[in-house]
């Protein structure tokens, strides 16, 4: 059969591009609107019930609102008084965030489409860069059923194509499962759902207790964001990420190395053994768990913090 020219294909496909076209695009840097931690586009905070989901959402939302970004939020299980509460606890002050109750009146209400409503919302308010629902069952349509990962595919599309159409972040709020051990070992496995869900969305987090009952845990993975794991401890009445988990998890002599060795790269396990007094065969044992974490790296002999 011969082949068809490269002209008479794109003539049959336009949509069609081959791989040189798409690598000399040209396009603009990922914007975020929390750097390195959320980008625009879709993403998705899940968590167990009264781990405090709400009070971080805010705090995010503040965040994005002192950077003269209009945010909008559907608190769908919570009145104005105990908005007004939380916004006065975080010290919110701002005439940037619209916010919709739905204990004072469903999203619903005088027959809005949820997805038609936050459209409308967009076009009138152009600087309105983040929309949040808490939760996102709330503006899903009903089902007698449990729904299959098409379901969820299908019912989220929309929502996700609104973010990149507008360029903004859509952000939503859901549940996981209880614990178990698959979770412990993947924690996205713990959305409460078909895994549909997590493949819907551009970036996933996952908030939970930490292991050592100090603070929590919040994942995050996505498609523009690197998969992290970050250390949370509470605040007065909310959540403040400290740092990656894989520190904060160390034991008090393994931090006592690591930090020693932030201080002074460089030095040799004879060199630490002395500086820290500590016996040669635990040192040994340290390192190694360091080295295994990816905090360590050994350097013919010499350790460096990564």
């Amino acid at each position: 059969m011969e082949t068809t020219s490269l002209l008479d294909f794109r003539k049959r496909f336009p949509n069609v591009r081959t791989g040189r076209e798409v690598l000399a695009m040209d396009f603009p840097p990922q914007e975020w609107l929390i750097e390195d931690f959320l980008p625009l586009g879709s993403a998705i905070l899940a968590g167990p019930p009264k781990l405090g989901k709400s009070y971080f959402v805010l705090s995010l939302i503040k965040q994005i609102s002192e950077q003269n970004h209009e945010v909008f939020y559907y608190a769908g299980e919570d009145d104005a008084r105990r908005i007004q509460k939380r916004m006065t606890e975080l010290g919110i002050d701002s005439n940037g965030i619209f916010l919709h109750l739905g204990r004072d009146a469903p999203l619903t209400a005088n027959g809005n489409k949820p997805i038609d409503m936050m459209k409308e919302m967009v076009d009138m308010r152009p600087k309105i860069k983040a929309i949040f629902i808490d939760h996102m069952t709330l503006i899903l349509p009903r089902k007698s059923n449990p729904k299959h990962y098409d379901d969820f595919v299908h019912e989220l599309k929309p929502w996700s194509d609104l973010a990149d159409n507008y360029n903004l972040s859509i952000f939503m709020v859901h549940h996981t499962r209880k614990e178990n051990n698959e979770a412990d070992h993947n924690p996205f496995n713990s959305i409460l759902g078909s895994q549909g869900i997590m493949a819907s969305f551009n970036t996933v987090m996952i908030m939970r207790k930490a292991s050592d009952g100090n603070g929590a845990v919040l994942s995050v993975t996505g498609k523009d964001v690197e998969e992290k794991e970050y250390r949370l401890i509470r605040q007065e009445v909310s959540w403040k990420i400290d740092g990656l988990e894989i520190e904060a998890s160390l034991g008090d002599t393994q931090q006592k190395v690591l930090s020693h060795l932030k201080a002074f790269p460089g030095k040799n396990r004879s060199q630490l053994k002395e500086d820290l007094n500590l016996d040669g065969s635990y040192l040994t044992k340290i390192i190694q768990k360091l080295c295994i974490k990816g905090l360590v790296q050994d350097k013919d002999g010499c350790l460096f913090p990564t």
